[in-house]
């Protein structure tokens, strides 16, 4: 029976569960420059999708303007 960390992979590919193993792996192939925004981005993900108070929502909103930088600088090298 395979096991579940054995499912879809290929060999010589690392498998990664869980989208916190995703800005990790960028950073050390040096896709990305800055691990912590990009960290900091799916921690401001993760957070509105259980955010249910204007106040915390609010500051969710006021980061997404220093994410722009980082995203767009990944799209122009793509």
């Amino acid at each position: 029976m395979e096991k579940r960390e054995d499912r879809g992979r290929r060999p010589g590919t690392a498998t990664l569960w869980f989208a916190e193993g995703l800005p990790k792996l960028a950073f050390a192939q040096d896709w990305i420059g800055d691990e912590a925004i990009w960290l900091e981005m799916l921690e401001a993900r993760n957070r509105r999708s259980h955010t249910y108070h204007a106040q915390d929502a609010t500051r969710i909103y006021d980061r997404l303007a220093a994410f722009l930088l980082p995203m767009q600088a990944l799209l122009d090298e793509s």
